[in-house]
């Protein structure tokens, strides 16, 4: 008999190490991600898995999962982000300076590559402000049933941090 597993560590605000224990499945298993902490806010913290293989590096992924770390290292449940890498990777390392999440080298499944790239974690905080907002019925209009809407703004393009990127 035999298992496959991967260990995380998180420390408490002292930190010291949590006593061990299983803890929520990840949505797709994968083998050596790039895992780093990262936070939202003062008190929302994350941990996040980027790339990574099915077990083989041939099976390099694209997604990226993340789990939300409570105050006291209790880790939630895992989602996978609705955005992708731009190419799979795996073997990557990963490092978070500031708000921003550099994925450097690694392997594509097929061989060694020297890029890197950047990601914001975005501030929820940093969003637009509508003083007044209406919305006009047209023919046809929509279906019975109920409908919602999530709207982002746009970053400019000289933006200097998230350039021509989304707002959460």
């Amino acid at each position: 008999t035999s298992i496959r597993w991967a260990g995380v560590s998180i420390t408490n605000p002292a930190q010291n190490l949590f006593p061990w224990n299983t803890g929520e499945p990840m949505v797709q298993a994968r083998r050596a991600p790039a895992a780093v902490a990262g936070r939202t806010t003062s008190v929302s913290r994350w941990v996040y898995a980027i790339g990574g293989d099915d077990g083989d590096a041939g099976g390099a992924m694209t997604s990226v999962e993340r789990a939300p770390v409570g105050v006291y290292g209790d880790v939630g449940t895992w989602e996978v982000l609705p955005g992708v890498l731009p190419a799979a990777r795996t073997l990557s390392g990963v490092v978070r300076i500031g708000s921003f999440l550099y994925l450097v080298a690694g392997s594509d499944g097929t061989a060694p590559v020297n890029t890197l790239w950047r990601a914001r974690i975005l501030d929820p905080l940093r969003v637009p402000r509508f003083d007044a907002l209406s919305v006009e019925a047209t023919t046809g209009g929509l279906g019975a049933g109920t409908w919602r809407y999530r709207i982002a703004a746009l970053q400019p393009a000289d933006d200097p941090s998230n350039p021509s990127g989304e707002s959460l």
